[in-house]
């Protein structure tokens, strides 16, 4: 096999990626020589131990995702304001003061702020509502319960997203007792609805509370990606910095066989191979730094230069790209299911998931030509998102990073697109504030497949492991870096 040449551009960006990886190393000694005793008591220690000797109800932060387990937020009926209630108290017995925003039966929004030296604040967002509890039959444990069996804690919820959370919260909470002053200020930020829409959540926040929205500096929320083989062997660890955007074509008629013609069709062109491919901007950066944690050889050097699939299409075969990497290099159209309307006749809902720079009118013409929906009424909704991704090199990315590669030196660690879901982020961006999405649990990853399906669980090694990681993010993130050395937290109440 003839080695292959790089090219300068090629070999100026790994001989950076070196330069940054060592001046990050050499940051991270700086810092541990100095005395940061505050960080090195936080080191993870809950994978090595054997989890069978673990009474995991005896850790607060598992307590207190049990407690939030138990409220059900989940959609259609959300409980939205016990979840934000049960939050609020949580912060005002830490004496936080804590804003409850109750709207209508079931919506909530509460928040909270430690102010810093710059008013311009690191959000922490997370959404108080869950996913429906679909057939609650098929659950082994009750949705709702918040059981602890073996490692996993199960719960509609458990990863999507209270245990991020609690998580946010515990960090929160135990970066105002540490008495630091701050650099930056910090905002705690549930929000409701965001499984159906954020109309009363994200979107309300943005345009009902001005005062609050205009110090947003950057969040950290749902979104990122985190694969593995085990507890111990990182695949490559996603940072979420863009999404598609997404659009509702709702289609009528009286027959319902005629609107269930129509979803075989889609969820057929869905199988095949895309219509067309693009490569945008965005999903290139990503590409390029995920294609070396791949596998297979193949796969690695068609990733390597995704410009070229977009010029050469034929490279792209179903079997040497999983479905999800297929998904970000095309739009889609996916059907929902065919339902009864109140006043008679069918429906059915197609959305669109869009890339950035795609145009609507041109991508239903392509995924939904008019021979597909002859004689079918229909209505266009509004498009959902912006364009807008988050840059690769704002200080909160690369610190993020930095803070993750001192934790775990041989993961890759890099961005990530988000293909089949969307999150809060595609409305913060459009208000121009970064946005990233980080999963601080290390979990195996088949776990993450149960979100919005039946037995939903997490594992409680890699949830309090996260937490230790996120929590030492959050104070680099919020306090003077001097000052951490002079604070000695408070005996946790049980080590692993």
């Amino acid at each position: 096999m003839t080695k292959k040449t790089r090219t300068p551009l090629e070999r100026r960006r790994r001989n950076s990626a070196r330069v940054s990886l060592y001046l990050s190393l050499i940051l991270v000694g700086i810092l541990v020589f100095a005395g940061s005793r505050y960080i090195e008591t936080l080191k993870p220690t809950y994978e090595a131990a054997p989890w069978s000797g673990i009474d995991f109800a005896q850790f607060e932060e598992v307590r207190l995702l049990q407690e939030y387990l138990r409220i059900d937020t989940s959609q259609p009926d959300a409980d939205e304001r016990a979840g934000a209630r049960f939050l609020a108290a949580q912060l005002e017995a830490a004496g936080i003061e804590a804003h409850v925003e109750e709207l209508g039966e079931h919506h909530a929004n509460v928040w909270a702020i430690l102010e810093g030296k710059d008013p311009k604040a690191l959000v922490l967002h997370s959404h108080i509502d869950t996913d429906p509890i679909p057939y609650p039959d098929l659950w082994r444990r009750e949705p709702t319960s918040g059981d602890i069996e073996g490692p996993w804690i199960h719960g509609r919820g458990a990863y999507d997203m209270k245990g991020i959370a609690i998580a946010q919260l515990v960090s929160f909470i135990e970066l105002k007792r540490s008495g630091l002053p701050l650099e930056r200020s910090v905002i705690f930020l549930a929000t409701g609805s965001e499984e159906i829409g954020s109309d009363y959540g994200m979107r309300w926040i943005l345009k009902q509370h001005p005062e609050l929205a205009e110090r947003f500096w950057g969040m950290l929320t749902e979104g990122g990606a985190l694969e593995n083989r085990s507890l111990s062997d990182l695949k490559y660890w996603g940072i979420e910095f863009s999404q598609k955007r997404w659009a509702d074509v709702t289609f009528c008629s009286a027959s319902r066989g005629r609107l269930e013609v129509l979803q075989e069709e889609l969820k057929q062109q869905d199988n095949g191979p895309p219509l067309s491919i693009h490569i945008t901007p965005e999903l290139a950066e990503f590409l390029r730094e995920y294609a070396p944690s791949r596998d297979k050889a193949l796969l690695r050097e068609l990733l390597a230069e995704p410009f070229e699939l977009e010029r050469n299409p034929a490279l792209v075969e179903i079997h040497e790209v999983p479905k999800f990497l297929h998904s970000m290099m095309h739009d889609e159209a996916r059907p929902s299911i065919v339902i009864e309307e109140k006043g008679g006749g069918y429906e059915l809902v197609v959305r669109f998931y869009l890339l950035p720079g795609s145009d609507f009118a041109k991508a239903r013409e392509e995924l939904l030509p008019e021979w597909m929906t002859y004689g079918l009424d229909f209505t266009i909704g509004k498009e959902v998102g912006n364009d807008g991704s988050s840059p690769l090199d704002h200080p909160l990315y690369l610190q993020i990073v930095r803070s993750l590669s001192a934790e775990y030196p041989d993961a890759p660690i890099g961005p990530y697109f988000l293909p089949w879901t969307a999150t809060d982020s595609r409305f913060v961006r459009s208000d121009s504030v970064v946005a990233y999405g980080l999963s601080p649990f290390l979990v195996p990853l088949a776990e993450t497949f149960q979100i919005g399906r039946p037995n939903e669980r997490l594992n409680l090694l890699g949830y309090l492991n996260g937490i230790n990681v996120f929590r030492r993010l959050l104070f680099k993130l919020g306090a003077n870096a001097e000052a951490q050395n002079l604070w000695i937290p408070p005996k946790r109440e049980a080590e692993i």
